[in-house]
């Protein structure tokens, strides 16, 4: 934990500049607070869920289907940065007990943090009166700084979670499908599991693009090529044996 929050303060201290330096420079006295008292951990969560919603950036790619903008958010020097101390230190459990950092790194085009305060803030979701709406947004974020699981759980909660309070979802099903087919296409490119089960159930369904049952089976084989025993896989196998029933 403490390399990590290393990592955090290093990487956020640079962006954020010698005026907001206070702000985090007892982070790790903070986590240990939030550790012992979770409801100091889902304050923390609740305040930067509310800046998520006002955020002009989250709105600008929450309202639009953020595959079309792709790695256009990126930071480089954050990417190289990750590439030296490694991906695994900016985990979802570490954004949720530094969800300042995680928002401010993600802010400046951090991938993992954008993805990881995304799964921070959905797996408290409405159980801690936060709502759904702080994740999505910050799936859409990822998305657009280079992320294909950001997208691809973008397109999982349009396709599968509709909500009033989500504008996407709302769309018309010829829009909709369109934008979560390029979704998918984006996490499967990426090099995500779901992303090309998702992709192959959409080709297989014809979803935003025609029917092709060849780029179905490719995909849904492309999920299951590293561990054919986990959920993921065995999720694909169910819609290989559900797209690909013979006719009676």
């Amino acid at each position: 934990m403490k390399l990590r929050l290393l990592f955090l303060a290093f990487i956020g201290l640079t962006l954020v500049g010698c005026n907001e330096i206070g702000e985090f420079a007892n982070i790790e006295e903070q986590v240990k607070e939030r550790m012992e008292d979770g409801a100091k951990k889902i304050e923390a969560l609740r305040a930067v869920a509310k800046q998520v919603n006002k955020s002009k950036k989250f709105n600008t790619y929450f309202r639009q289907c953020p595959a079309a903008h792709f790695g256009k958010e990126k930071s480089l020097m954050i990417s190289a940065a990750n590439a030296i101390l490694g991906q695994e230190e900016l985990d979802q459990h570490l954004c949720a007990f530094t969800p300042e950092l995680c928002l401010s790194i993600c802010l400046d085009g951090g991938t993992d943090a954008c993805l990881s305060l995304a799964q921070a803030l959905e797996t408290v979701g409405t159980d801690k009166q936060i709502g759904v709406i702080p994740g999505r947004k910050a799936y859409a974020l990822a998305c657009a700084t280079g992320s294909g699981s950001g997208c691809t759980n973008r397109g999982g909660g349009l396709l599968n979670y509709p909500t009033e309070a989500d504008p996407l979802s709302q769309s018309a099903a010829a829009s909709l499908y369109a934008c979560t087919f390029a979704l998918f296409q984006k996490g499967c490119e990426d090099e995500d599991g779901w992303g090309c089960v998702m992709l192959g159930q959409a080709y297989g369904r014809g979803q935003g693009v025609e029917k092709d049952m060849n780029l179905s089976k490719q995909s849904l084989a492309k999920a299951c090529a590293d561990d054919t025993d986990d959920d993921m896989c065995v999720y694909a196998k169910h819609l290989q044996e559900t797209l690909f029933q013979p006719a009676d």
